[in-house]
C-alpha cells in the first residue's frame, strides 16, 4: 500500500494497493504529469508491505511545456455525411520542433 503527500494531483501511482503472490512480480507506475511548468523537490511517498518492511521514496522532477508549434489547435471538418462509400476528408497537422 502506498502513502504519499496530499494535494499533489500531478503524481499518480498505479496500483496504489495490491497483492503480490509469493514468487511473482508486480510493476508499479509512478507518473509525474503536471499541467504547467513545475519543479518537484523531495516529494515523499512510502510503500508499506503488510507484515514487512517500509520503503521511503523521495521523488524529484521538472516539467515544462515542450517547445513544439502546431499550425492549428482546432480542426473543423464541416458537415460529414454518413454514406455507404464515405468520402475521405483530410486536414494537415504540422508540428514543428522548436526545442533544443
Amino acid at each position: 500500500m502506498w502513502k504519499r503527500q496530499v494535494n499533489k494531483n500531478y503524481i499518480k501511482i498505479t496500483p496504489e494497493t495490491g497483492t503480490v503472490q509469493k514468487g511473482s512480480e508486480l510493476t508499479i507506475d509512478i507518473d509525474y504529469a503536471p499541467i504547467s511548468e513545475h519543479e518537484m523537490r523531495n516529494f515523499k511517498a512510502m510503500l508499506t508491505i503488510v507484515s514487512g518492511p517500509k520503503y521511503d521514496f523521495h521523488l524529484t522532477g521538472k516539467a515544462r511545456k515542450p517547445g513544439v508549434k502546431l499550425n492549428a489547435h482546432n480542426f473543423d471538418f464541416g458537415q460529414c455525411f454518413v454514406t455507404a462509400q464515405p468520402a475521405p476528408i483530410k486536414k494537415w497537422l504540422e508540428i514543428t520542433n522548436l526545442d533544443t
